[in-house]
C-alpha cells in the first residue's frame, strides 16, 4: 500500500512540476531536467545494516539561474549485517540481520551552479525485515552537495546526501547516499 501512495505522490509532484515549468517557461524563467542516479548508500552508526545499493529518479525545475526545486524518488537496500550475540551461553556466535529496504520520496531545494548544495524533506517507507516490526512511513530530511558537469542538454551529476529517517521513539536511521547520475534538460 505504501508503495502505491509513494508512486501516486511522485506522479502528482511530476505533473505539478511539468505544469509549473510550462507556465514558468512561457515567462522565460525555468529550466526543466529529468534524471536517474545510482551507486551506494552507507548506513551511519547502525549495527543492524551494511552498505547497500541505491538508485532513483528525479526532475529538476530551475526557478532562477541558481535555484531549483527537485522532486525525487530513491530506492535503497542496506546489506545484511553480522551481529555477535551478547547473551550468556551464546558468546562467539553471530546473528545475520537482513538489511532494511527503503523507498524515499523527497522534494529538495537546490542552489548554486556547477557546484551546488541541497536540502530537502520527504517521506520514507521503511521495511526492517524484523519479526514484530511492521513497515512504516517516516518523515525524512536530507542535505548534501554535489557537482553537475554539463555537455549540451546532458549533464553528469555527482553528489552525496545524508538521509535522516525519523522512526520509533525519536530515534533515527541515517544513510549517506553516494550518487552518480545523468540529467537531461528538456529546456
Amino acid at each position: 500500500m505504501n508503495r502505491y501512495l509513494i508512486a501516486l505522490a511522485v506522479g502528482l509532484c511530476l505533473a505539478c512540476t511539468l505544469a509549473a515549468s510550462a507556465q514558468a517557461g512561457a515567462m522565460g524563467l525555468a529550466k526543466l531536467g529529468i534524471g536517474a542516479y545510482g551507486i551506494t548508500n552507507v548506513p551511519v552508526v547502525q549495527d543492524d545494516a551494511e552498505t547497500g545499493a541505491l538508485y532513483g529518479f528525479r526532475a529538476r525545475l530551475g526557478l532562477l539561474s541558481a535555484l531549483a526545486i527537485e522532486p525525487s524518488i530513491s530506492f535503497m537496500k542496506n546489506g545484511d549485517a553480522e551481529v555477535d550475540y551478547d547473551v550468556e551461553g551464546l558468546e562467539g556466535r553471530t546473528l545475520t540481520i537482513e538489511g532494511p529496504d527503503m523507498t524515499s520520496f523527497a522534494v529538495n531545494l537546490v542552489w548554486g551552479g556547477m557546484a551546488y548544495g541541497t536540502v530537502g524533506i520527504g517521506v520514507t517507507s521503511l521495511d526492517l525485515h524484523q519479526p514484530g516490526l511492521d513497515s512504516t512511513s517516516e518523515t525524512t530530511y536530507n542535505f548534501g552537495g554535489g557537482a553537475e558537469i554539463a555537455a549540451g542538454p546532458l549533464s553528469i551529476d555527482l553528489s552525496a546526501r545524508l538521509f535522516i529517517i525519523n522512526n520509533v521513539d525519536s530515534a533515527s536511521r541515517k544513510n549517506l547516499a553516494i550518487m552518480a547520475g545523468v540529467n537531461y534538460y528538456l529546456f
